[in-house]
């Protein structure tokens, strides 16, 4: 038997509650809560001879309760008439309760100011069932017929789940809106304990009709963010109860969904901290064994160390929940610009939403542990800025152990987990000769040279110049890049690629090594983000060769655009390279953006934008095996004709992993034989340009890096 309705809308339906009541037969429907749970929060609201009027009152037991407790000057009204008649029927013993058909939003049998204490234990929920113009304004209607039912200091206790929509109709009218001649309303804000597991908190909002004051009360909420109870209230501003009740509510959700240990289990959690638009706190969840005696530990992630693979992938983070023998194991991460405070004042501080995301069968006597390591981190901030797109970034440095080079790289605050970009500053003949002079003092703390001499395009230019200490090494590539560069040893006999599409600029290091690499190549680089271009002007040295192109505009807008401007005889890219990240945190896979995942998109580069025999490439990070097969099982489905992808993992500390799918053509041997540049200049069929001797021994190194410590790893795709 379906009590339940086949959409929101019935639940305000007349109809649907008498078939709702019919089909529950005099069984007792209780909303939120029991009598015994609520009746601690009423009760200070009661005196003797109480009048109270209850609104909505269906079949449920409350106000029976209510009338022998004492209290049985009692009105109870529903539109129900089966109701209304049931109840008479099971409250005859109770002479003194009474019982009525009416509408909420109309109760024009009822003289004014007539009742103490309205009481509505779900009602506004019910009749707010969606949030649609219609329903809102019979919400106001109800509003105003408690209003005008309320004697003086009179009470409206509703009780409620506080929707989003439905708070807001109701802060409209009680605590927003504009005062009423003769009177205020105050507002107290309190939550019911229950010993029953729910998903949701059910509030108690007590609103007092409070004569005029000459500074209208705040609401008082009795409730910390947490949902605990409080046995003190605090003031709220008007606009601040909202969001508390929210954060409240999505908080709650999350620890009825962490009450179990589920092995397998990988959550992030981020816990702000007043006013700033960056989270304090990034909490990683994760669940490994159901054998442990331990139920949970708190680790904390080394700053500085934040988008290290060990420590921000469920993987990662798999062993140190086994070295700590734990079922569940919570991992934190301070962001930046907050710091981690002493030990004692971090536990203090976190202690709270530790308790609140243990397990739920956890011994309460049980401790948990906190563990950390002490890592010192050497990055030195040097710059920092905000974009309107990407929020604000820093650029930082550390210096080499030789003191013989500085490593500079680019964070942005709102994705810590990921670097963006990263370059090396060598140090000129003259800082080396300084550092030959001190040798001896390794521990000694100096100044970043690099810093004071910040690279710009106009000093690469004049890097060997002696005014500067260090200057950008321009062959220097990182661990990811090492990665895609070698990933061109797909293509067979290592044929170059003469047109490429970088999306994701980021300092620009990957476009800066294809212009000296290959000779000649033209290169589209595509950028989201300006400010993201100036950094890396500023900041990395990046300068664009004649025929570098760099677009500041959306990648995959760009992609659209451009597929209608080739044509089958030109204009197509050998190697398209999507290195852009998600500004999208929440979904676990921070690489490629969601919106270059769309079959339209992912059609157009490999069918209409990419070359025969060229190669797609994809910075991916993701935080767990799952978002990493579904990124598999979506190029398995969209690209037509991939035989394999490639897969290789740039190094065991990095959350990165570069995954290339080579175009091939059926002749495959003889297409590549006419191709215009192969390894070391030797030309095959048309004429290309030739590297150089520099060019050939870093190529030559790739191979061998690659060789060496790596092997592909590659994955049939159909």
């Amino acid at each position: 038997m379906d009590i339940l309705p086949s959409s929101h809308t019935e639940f305000s339906s007349k109809a649907y509650w008498e078939k709702f009541f019919q089909l529950r037969g005099q069984e007792s429907f209780e909303w939120y809560g029991s009598f015994q749970e609520i009746y601690p929060l009423l009760q200070r609201s009661l005196f003797p001879d109480v009048k109270v009027l209850v609104i909505g009152c269906g079949n449920s037991n409350f106000s029976s309760d209510l009338y022998d407790q004492g209290y049985q000057s009692i009105v109870n009204v529903d539109f129900s008439e089966l109701v209304i008649q049931e109840m008479k029927i099971k409250n005859m013993f109770r002479s003194e309760m009474q019982w009525d058909i009416g509408d909420m939003t109309d109760m024009h049998m009822y003289d004014a100011a007539s009742f103490d204490v309205v009481v509505d234990k779900g009602a506004l929920d019910a009749l707010m069932s969606t949030p649609t113009p219609e329903l809102r304004e019979k919400a106001k209607k109800m509003f105003e017929e408690i209003q005008r039912v309320l004697k003086p200091n009179g009470k409206y206790v509703c009780i409620s789940l506080a929707e989003d929509y439905v708070f807001a109709e109701l802060s409209k009218f009680f605590v927003t809106s504009s005062r009423v001649a003769d009177f205020d309303w105050k507002v107290d804000i309190e939550r019911i304990s229950s010993q029953k597991p729910s998903p949701f908190i059910p509030f108690v909002f007590t609103i007092q009709k409070a004569p005029l004051s000459s500074r209208p009360p705040s609401p008082t909420i009795f409730v910390d963010s947490l949902g605990n109870v409080l046995s003190a209230g605090q003031s709220l501003a008007a606009n601040e109860v909202a969001p508390s009740i929210k954060h409240m509510q999505d908080f709650q959700e999350l620890r009825f969904k962490l009450n179990k240990v589920e092995v397998g289990r990988f959550e992030t959690v981020q816990l702000w901290a007043g006013g700033s638009d960056i989270p304090r706190f990034s909490v990683y969840v994760l669940d490994v064994s159901m054998e442990s005696t331990l139920a949970c530990a708190v680790f904390f992630i080394p700053t500085g160390r934040e988008s290290d693979y060990q420590f921000t992938t469920h993987e990662g983070l798999i062993d140190i929940a086994f070295q700590a023998n734990c079922r569940r194991l919570i991992a934190v991460s301070c962001n930046r610009p907050h710091v981690f405070p002493e030990m004692n004042e971090l536990q203090s501080e976190l202690s709270p939403f530790m308790m609140a995301l243990a397990p739920g069968d956890r011994d309460v006597k049980q401790q948990i542990p906190y563990m950390a390591i002490n890592v010192d981190s050497d990055w030195e901030v040097i710059a920092e800025g905000t974009s309107a797109l990407s929020g604000s970034y820093v650029v930082e440095e550390k210096e080499d152990e030789d003191g013989r080079s500085v490593y500079r790289r680019l964070v942005f605050l709102q994705n810590q987990q990921l670097v963006q970009s990263e370059c090396r500053l060598v140090a000129t003949a003259a800082t080396n000769n300084k550092s030959k002079d001190k040798k001896g003092k390794k521990n000694a703390k100096k100044p970043s040279a690099a810093k004071k001499a910040v690279e710009t395009a106009a000093t690469v230019a004049a890097s060997s110049s002696s005014s500067s200490d260090y200057r950008l090494d321009v062959w220097y590539v990182d661990e990811l890049y090492k990665s895609m560069l070698a990933c061109l040893n797909i293509v067979p006999q290592g044929r170059l690629p003469r047109r490429a599409l970088i999306v994701g600029l980021g300092g620009g290091s990957l476009v800066m090594v294809l212009q000296r690499l290959v000779p000649g190549i033209v290169i589209d680089a595509v950028e989201l983000d300006s400010v993201v271009v100036d950094v890396a002007h500023e900041h990395f040295g990046f300068t664009s060769g004649s025929h570098t192109h760099v677009h500041v505009a959306d990648g995959v807008q760009f992609m659209m655009n451009r597929a209608s401007e080739v044509t089958s005889t030109g204009g197509k890219y050998d190697l398209i390279v999507i290195d852009a990240d998600s500004k999208d945190t929440s979904i676990g896979l921070s690489a490629p953006p969601r919106s270059f995942l769309q079959s339209t998109v992912l059609q157009t580069m490999w069918n209409t934008l990419l070359e025969d025999n060229g190669l797609l490439m994809f910075n991916v990070v993701a935080r767990s095996k799952e978002r990493l097969t579904d990124f598999y099982e979506t190029m398995k489905t969209e690209l037509t004709g991939a035989r394999r992808g490639f897969r290789v993992k740039p190094s065991e500390e990095t959350v990165n992993l570069v995954v290339a799918y080579h175009k091939a053509v059926a002749d495959a041997a003889s297409s590549s034989s006419t191709a215009a540049t192969t390894v070391g200049g030797k030309k095959n069929g048309k004429t290309g340009s030739a590297m150089t001797g520099a060019h050939r021994a870093m190529y030559e190194s790739l191979r061998l890096w690659i060789q060496v410590r790596f092997s592909f790893l590659f994955f049939w795709c159909k």
